[in-house]
């Protein structure tokens, strides 16, 4: 410390070290701007390290977004070391803010939202980070104050492969090459699969879960997290946290970002960050996007009565005068065949009697009674639901106990198996118009917030389902 690096940079602080290289705090000695300084080995300074490097600079160099920090030189010093410049940013690492944890939703929503918008920049110019975790971001503060977190370290990034394809340039990484931090690396990593910017959208999903739980998802070694994020799934929050009340949207969006498969995460950045803004906005429509429910079905057609009793009155004058029509055509061929047979007669004519026609009106359908809406405050007793979700329902240990109410997932996947059976019914013509009226009535959203109102939530749905059966 204190001695003038490659002419013009006067170290002041090492900062960190890393696989690579070493990070210092250093002031330029003309101009008197601190920056960032990382210096690679000696030790690793092979042709395709070196030019991996380099092509970090050129890349990163083109990163100008307020949560990415730029790098603004790459050099060689008069000793022949490699360094990269880049701004210095004044901060604590996200790694450091962990302590705080867990740390409340609305901060980790506000980080979240942010580190979306870096990860989208980067990505949108090529650059998939590869080691993307809490000691990479730095949180400083911008010109309001509010917190503002800023991806660092593009050092194992690279072009993506069908760039690299398409220009015919040399690979830089050997295929099967692990590259990253084991707790933070996806699935395709470990495997040392190709990557995109799913990869990183992994890790971010493991950063959201230790931000609001204070652990991460496995416990162990590099090499045992490694394993289990390749063949296990994470454990529900509150199983690592037990004591914590965490919003089930925001959980069921960092399941969907730690899929072993990355068709079924978000595919990009701006998707992430769009959740998140659903679930702050609509609550109900955040549900849908994430799978815990479905949509509402389509409203039954209204029908006019009235209309309808004029039409099934044509139609019934239609028929009998057709009726009539054929009745005296029959009657007039059953007089010609018999006169033809019988010999010449006298016959009286007599006046015909006058027909009268009374109308009669075709009664009107009886109108369908309303369904009331079902009471919420005392639900009557229903038989035992016979679909799987309610069926996992806990039950009590000591006869006679109230069954523990369901959580939000499972009270999710009732209301879908229930809107299920009803379409399925309806399919097969039945008549369901008022139970779909009752299943309409229920949302779903305003009973997931407390125990009590789930547990209310299922009986409706229980004598939903009852109801049902009996058609």
């Amino acid at each position: 410390m204190g001695t003038v690096f490659a002419s013009r940079y006067e170290l002041e602080v090492l900062l960190g070290a890393g696989a690579m290289g070493a990070v210092y705090r250093a002031r330029h000695i003309r101009i008197g701007r601190q920056l960032a300084i990382k210096v690679l080995h000696s030790r690793v300074t092979a042709p395709k390290v070196v030019q991996r490097f380099e092509r970090e600079a050129e890349l990163a160099g083109k990163l100008q977004h307020p949560n990415v920090v730029p790098v603004v030189d790459l050099n060689t010093s008069d000793d022949g070391e490699i360094y990269l410049v880049m701004d210095f940013v004044d901060g604590q690492t996200l790694a450091a803010l962990l302590n705080d944890t867990p740390m409340p939703q609305p901060r980790a929503i506000w980080l979240a939202h942010q580190l979306c918008d870096g990860l989208e920049h980067a990505h949108g110019l090529g650059l998939v980070h590869r080691d993307f975790k809490p000691e990479n971001v730095i949180v400083a503060r911008d010109s309001r104050g509010f917190e503002q977190p800023r991806i660092v370290d593009f050092g194992v990034a690279i072009l993506r492969d069908q760039m690299r394809e398409s220009s015919g340039e040399q690979r830089l990484t050997t295929d099967g090459m692990v590259v990253g931090t084991p707790h933070y690396m996806s699935p395709e990593q470990v495997r040392g699969d190709a990557v995109d910017g799913r990869s990183d959208l992994f890790a971010l999903g493991i950063i959201l879960y230790e931000l609001l739980t204070g652990k991460l998802p496995f416990d162990g070694d590099g090499v045992d997290v490694a394993r289990a994020n390749l063949m296990g799934h994470a454990p529900q929050m509150r199983t690592r946290a037990p004591t914590l009340e965490i919003d089930p949207l925001l959980e069921a969006l960092v399941a969907k970002l730690m899929e072993k498969d990355p068709a079924r995460r978000p595919q990009t950045a701006r998707e992430a960050r769009e959740l998140l803004e659903l679930i702050e906005r609509d609550r109900g429509a955040a549900m849908i996007a994430l799978g815990l429910a479905q949509p509402d079905p389509p409203p039954a057609p209204v029908r006019n009565f009235k209309t309808g009793r004029r039409k099934r009155i044509a139609s019934w004058q239609r028929i009998a005068a057709m009726a009539v029509i054929a009745l005296l055509l029959l009657v007039s061929v059953a007089l010609l065949v018999r006169r033809r047979d019988e010999p010449p007669r006298i016959v009286r004519i007599e006046a015909p009697a006058k027909v009268v026609t009374v109308p009669v009106p075709m009664p009107a359908p009886p109108m369908p009674s309303p369904v009331p809406p079902p009471a919420v405050t005392s639900p009557a007793p229903s038989p035992q639901p016979t679909h799987p979700v309610v069926a996992a329902r806990a039950q009590p240990s000591t006869p006679g106990a109230p069954l523990s109410p369901p959580t939000a997932a499972e009270l999710a996947a009732q209301y879908r198996e229930v809107g299920n059976a009803l379409k399925k019914r309806e399919d097969r013509g039945g008549s369901v118009d008022d139970l779909w009226s009752r299943y309409r009535w229920i949302r779903l959203a305003d009973y997931l917030a407390t125990a009590d109102k789930r547990a209310s939530c299922h009986d409706m749905l229980d004598r939903l389902t009852s109801d049902l059966s009996r058609r």
